[in-house]
């Protein structure tokens, strides 16, 4: 029996310390990969001439119009303008060309207010008016406002009607409209979907 536990226990430790030296060389073997790994992403001059005149051609090729910018780990890989940014004036694209990104800010400003949210400064259950005190619809939450659910009339159909300033409206002046105006909502908030630039403008306002 004491023969038994003794074969027992030199087998238990025996697998003790294969289980940890494989552990180990398996970390081991983990290391060298990573610093493989690590070494090989790092882009060598030669690397980013060859990207550079690469994706120059391409887009030269296919007379694309527009800024390209490329940047990993801090360092500029790719930074060029191609064609114009009038195409009456033929006056050449640069870094500071403006450009109308429509609703694709709509990504960033949804992403803003999740940022927001990850660092407690508000909940996307929130009532808008907890965030702006004047807001006139009580019953609409910054979800409804994500979600294009929350019935609020078209900013646009405002401006044209009632705004007459030389200066075009920014955010607090529409506030300041729908505030005046005592718009109606289309439906109550969170029955339907209608596609709304309005939400996402209160959006701004509470970021």
């Amino acid at each position: 029996m004491t023969k038994r536990l003794l074969l027992f226990f030199f087998i238990f430790v025996l697998g003790i310390y294969f289980f940890f030296a494989g552990d180990n060389s398996c970390a081991k073997r983990s290391a060298a990969e990573s610093a493989i790994e690590k070494e090989a992403s790092i882009l060598t001059r030669e690397n980013i001439d060859y990207l550079n005149y690469t994706i120059t051609n391409l887009l030269v090729d296919i007379n694309f119009n527009g800024n390209v910018y490329v940047e990993r780990d801090n360092n500029i890989i790719f930074d060029r303008s191609f064609g114009v940014s009038d195409f009456r004036s033929y006056e050449p694209l640069n870094r500071e060309s403006v450009f109308q990104l429509a609703s694709i800010t709509k990504t960033f400003t949804s992403t803003a207010i999740l940022i927001l949210q990850e660092d407690s400064l508000l909940k996307v259950a929130d009532k808008v008016e907890k965030h702006i005190p004047e807001f006139p619809y009580p019953d609409i939450t910054i979800k409804h406002l994500l979600t294009h659910t929350s019935g609020l009339q078209n900013y646009m159909n405002l401006i044209e009607r009632f705004w007459n300033k030389s200066h075009y409206p920014e955010n607090e002046d529409m506030l300041e409209l729908f505030i005046r105006r005592n718009q109606p909502l289309n439906f109550e908030p969170g029955t339907r979907f209608m596609y709304s630039n309005t939400g996402y403008a209160f959006l701004s306002l509470i970021i």
